[in-house]
């Protein structure tokens, strides 16, 4: 799935993993050894997130239900919690 920038047509990211079982949230980037550049992740039904067992760091963009940002994260290393 690509994620496009809200009234453009510019591509913000080519491939969309969206993580809404317990199983995909759960396991989420761990044991991965790095996120290609073109690719992002949403978790849906999440307040924050842990990089927990994460080998990279890792941008976090939480958002409303209505899309809106709440708070963005650079940067977030391994064994860290983001969350607004």
């Amino acid at each position: 799935m690509k994620l496009k920038m809200a009234n453009t047509s510019q591509i913000l990211f080519e491939n969309l993993v969206l993580a809404e079982t317990i199983v995909s949230r759960t396991l989420g980037l761990m044991g991965k050894k790095s996120l290609p550049q073109e690719e992002a992740w949403w978790f849906t039904d999440c307040k924050a997130l842990q990089t927990t067992f994460m080998r990279f760091p890792i941008d976090c963009v939480f958002v409303d239900s209505k899309g809106k940002i709440v708070e963005i994260y650079h940067d977030v290393k391994p064994w860290r919690i983001a969350g607004p």
